[in-house]
């Protein structure tokens, strides 16, 4: 079980997603992912650890990229095997001061499509659609002590 303080966040996170499977990657001095699945009743986090750090680099001003790639229900293509490949939609933000920054699908796109070691392009994922990320409403979260568990 995820605590109310980390459930606020992802709430806060995933407010204007679209679909509810989704991954999660937080960049910071090494990349952490997780898989996060929304459902009525809450969250399910493979990871929770990877929210808790998220939690503690916004709540300390700390700085952060954030990359969800969210799975749609639609499929790009179907592997020679037989396994279907679903669409997904990747948007990001820059974490900074407390806050969530948004990136543009402009970009999220030459950062997704840069290689960081050489700045070589790299080509488009198939069946990978770059979105703009929304605004981020932190209230409820750091309306919640970090004893709020």
């Amino acid at each position: 079980m995820i605590s109310s303080r980390i459930d606020t966040l992802l709430a806060a996170l995933l407010s204007a997603a679209l679909v509810r499977r989704h991954i999660l990657t937080v960049l910071t001095t090494r990349a952490m992912s997780t898989a996060v699945d929304q459902s009525d009743g809450g969250y399910a986090v493979e990871h929770p650890g990877v929210i808790e750090h998220l939690a503690a680099v916004v709540a300390g001003g700390s700085e952060a990229a954030v990359v969800l790639r969210s799975f749609t229900g639609d499929i790009s293509h179907t592997l020679a095997n037989g396994t279907a490949i679903p669409v997904k939609h990747v948007c990001g933000w820059s974490v900074h001061g407390g806050a969530f920054h948004p990136f543009d699908a402009g970009q999220m796109f030459a950062a997704f499509h840069t290689d960081a070691g050489s700045g070589e392009p790299i080509a488009p994922e198939p069946g990978v659609e770059i979105t703009d990320a929304w605004a981020v409403d932190l209230t409820g979260f750091y309306a919640l002590s970090p004893e709020d568990g």
